[in-house]
């Protein structure tokens, strides 16, 4: 936890035994980047931690989690995807708080994160140049953003989507994504190495019908749909990817409303900040 106005940070990273090429590469990349650019951004090196150098007496399992859960940040090192460090990034994602992932280009980061916001370095004298400028703004975002957003909220905000919203067709839109769950088993099932089938795909449509409700509940209903999907496809794919989504809605009559048109802008303005989503067409089809 924070000492009166000074943050804290640990750092989750693989260790390795002592001189092993593991433990120089950890000792090099916290040592040479991310303790110089927390110290530039306020940090002091007395509250910057990691597992191996914890000195205090008592369980050092409870130490870790109590860092890894307290501090205002964690910086996780996922170069080799190392079982420690997943789970140790599991229980930060289960508490919201702010998180940097980063790894050594190369890493091919499991499904359930990759589409998350990753820097990704190069283990060499200019990497660590780069890293370090990459770090400065990742952390400054971090700490400024009151959002927190990984795959345990998403899921949570979605199943709070499903069981709140107002004004939609709830059994249309689950049966959606019944669908889609069924569709991505059948093509894990049968795809094997073989990762071109949904190479040639630029767009989804989703279709809705639009009736009288809250106009926040809907954004965030469709916005976590969109964010649903995405990822499912980077899964089935086996990479990030960048699939345009045309997401149409039917009208119950022809006029227009303020809410309505609140509505398509506000979903206009989120769906372009979301990096992996590179379209989106709203069309509206009229009765």
């Amino acid at each position: 936890m924070s000492e009166g106005n000074e943050k804290r940070c640990f750092i989750i990273t693989p260790i390795g035994s002592t001189e092993s090429e593991i433990r120089r590469a950890t000792e090099g990349l916290i040592e040479a980047v991310i303790i110089p650019t927390l110290n530039e951004l306020g940090f002091k090196s007395k509250n910057i931690n990691v597992a191996h150098r914890i000195s205090e007496s008592g369980s050092i399992n409870r130490q870790i989690i109590t860092r890894i859960i307290e501090d205002d940040l964690n910086i996780v090192n996922l170069t080799g995807l190392n079982p420690n460090v997943m789970y140790e990034l599991a229980v930060r994602h289960a508490i919201a708080k702010p998180v940097i992932m980063l790894a050594e280009e190369g890493t091919s980061l499991p499904f359930d994160i990759v589409d998350q916001r990753t820097i990704f370095y190069r283990n060499d004298m200019l990497g660590a140049v780069q890293l370090k400028e990459d770090l400065t703004n990742f952390v400054k975002a971090a700490l400024n953003n009151e959002k927190v957003e990984n795959p345990l909220i998403q899921l949570i905000q979605e199943q709070s989507a499903l069981n709140n919203i107002q004004g939609i067709d709830k059994s249309a839109t689950e049966l959606i994504l019944n669908r889609l769950d069924k569709i991505e088993r059948q093509t894990l099932n049968n795809l094997g190495n073989n990762k071109k089938i949904m190479k040639g795909i630029e767009s989804i449509q989703l279709e809705f019908e639009y009736k009288e409700g809250n106009t926040e509940e809907m954004i965030q209903y469709v916005m976590a749909l969109v964010d649903d999907i995405s990822p499912m496809i980077s899964r089935i794919i086996g990479r990030p990817t960048s699939i345009g989504f045309d997401i149409i809605f039917n009208l119950p009559s022809p006029n227009r409303n303020s809410n309505l048109e609140i509505l398509l802008n506000k979903i206009k303005e989120q769906v372009n900040q979301i990096d992996r989503l590179s379209l989106i067409d709203i069309k509206m089809i009229m009765d």
